[in-house]
């Protein structure tokens, strides 16, 4: 507890003493925003998710006049090293974004500037939300990104390198670990492997997918390792042989549906408002705090989460104890552990099942019945944001809700 305290105290320090320092920007900033009509944002730059979805986020606000701000320009400030330039270059064609050299504490003083500092506070310099919970048209909007018919040229011959034909169809999949993470923070991963999965149960998906004639590739910019050899010539560990930064936008867009654990990657389906299947969910809460992002994927999409066991009560968890537990604790290894809890990752059987659900779906081929619809409306039912239901479009998947029953 004291050390708790020790570095309460020495964050509210560092802050105080930052904002004395930025006083002196305080006059021009204002005139900058209230007399041109320009608000500075922070841009963040290395994580895939966040790069994507606050400025996706922002701009189909936009797109559908729901800024109250419409005549304010907008100037991004981001470091000259991100996650994925490619991206970010798809973004300037619709955001002003000036880059520059940052070093890691640089960064870590805009990122103070732009969230906790009197700069923040004034409006002066901000980031731009990424509250999907408070958002229920973002699928109703259109994509805000598309490819130049150069780019389109350079996906087509990436395709064509995988043995993909034009007449194709793919799925992309990705399998969060510790690698990524662990590249950007001194700290590593540590924090976040309750976040992280194996990827052996998802081999029987892959495997169902190439039966019904698709193709799968592997997703990610940094991985622990290569995917075992299956002798499938269809499942193809694109993140390790064919990767490209223009890859990692153009497959996710062009994908039939997107399969994977909650990682940045998965935003770019949801960028190009691709059906997306999130399995190993968590946590269940949807509104991570303390700026309640929306945490269900947008859209018709399908998810499954981990179960979690309780040492203490020698069972797992109801849906809605999962849900009062993530939303009294901070999202961190470290509170589930001192709980006494055990997450358990999806099986095979689980994460197969979802995925002929979706591929079904989107053909044509899903029989939904009227138990299946009381389930949904029994689990949705568990979820209120103050005082009101909830309401997010994605779905549990049947075939684990019908199997889990007595968690509801």
């Amino acid at each position: 507890f004291e050390l708790l305290v020790r570095k309460a105290v020495k964050k509210k320090i560092i802050n105080l003493f930052i904002d004395l320092i930025l006083i002196p920007l305080v006059l021009p900033l204002l005139i900058t925003r209230y007399i041109f009509r320009i608000k500075f944002f922070r841009v963040h730059g290395s994580r895939f998710g966040h790069l994507a979805m606050n400025n996706e986020t922002f701009l189909r606000k936009r797109q559908l006049g729901l800024l109250d701000e419409k005549k304010v320009k907008y100037i991004g400030i981001c470091p000259t090293k991100v996650c994925n330039q490619q991206l970010l270059d798809m973004y300037k064609r619709h955001l002003k974004i000036i880059q520059f050299p940052q070093p890691r504490f640089i960064r870590t003083i805009t990122k103070i500037m732009a969230e906790k500092s009197i700069l923040s506070r004034l409006d002066l310099f901000v980031v731009l939300d990424y509250d999907l919970a408070y958002f229920p048209k973002y699928c109703e909007a259109k994509p805000i990104l598309s490819f130049t018919d150069s780019e389109e040229a350079s996906g087509k011959e990436l395709l064509k390198r995988m043995n993909i034909n034009s007449t194709d169809w793919f799925i992309c999949f990705h399998i969060r670990d510790r690698a990524y993470v662990s590249s950007l923070l001194k700290r590593g991963d540590s924090r976040y492997t309750y976040r992280n999965s194996s990827i052996e149960n998802i081999l029987p998906a892959l495997n169902y997918i190439t039966t019904e004639g698709g193709n799968t590739l592997r997703m990610g910019a940094t991985v622990n390792e290569k995917l075992p050899h299956l002798n499938n010539s269809k499942i193809i560990d694109y993140s390790t042989i064919y990767r490209t930064e223009l890859g990692d936008v153009y497959l996710p867009a062009k994908c039939k549906f997107f399969v994977g654990t909650g990682s940045g990657v998965a935003s770019i389906a949801e960028v190009f408002n691709v059906p997306e299947v999130r399995i190993n969910f968590v946590p269940l809460y949807p509104l991570i705090p303390p700026f309640n992002m929306h945490h269900f994927p947008p859209g018709n999409a399908l998810f499954i989460p981990k179960k979690i066991w309780s040492k203490e009560k020698n069972r797992f968890l109801t849906f809605k104890e999962e849900i009062e537990f993530d939303f009294n604790f901070s999202f961190d290894t470290e509170d589930y552990e001192r709980a006494g809890l055990m997450l358990v990752e999806n099986t095979a059987d689980e994460i197969l099942a979802v995925t002929m659900e979706m591929n079904q779906r989107l053909d044509g081929r899903w029989k939904e019945t009227k138990e299946d619809e009381e389930l949904q409306r029994r689990f949705k039912a568990l979820f209120t944001h103050e005082g009101k239901p909830y309401e997010f479009s994605a779905r549990m998947g049947a075939l684990f809700l019908r199997e889990n029953t007595y968690l509801l």
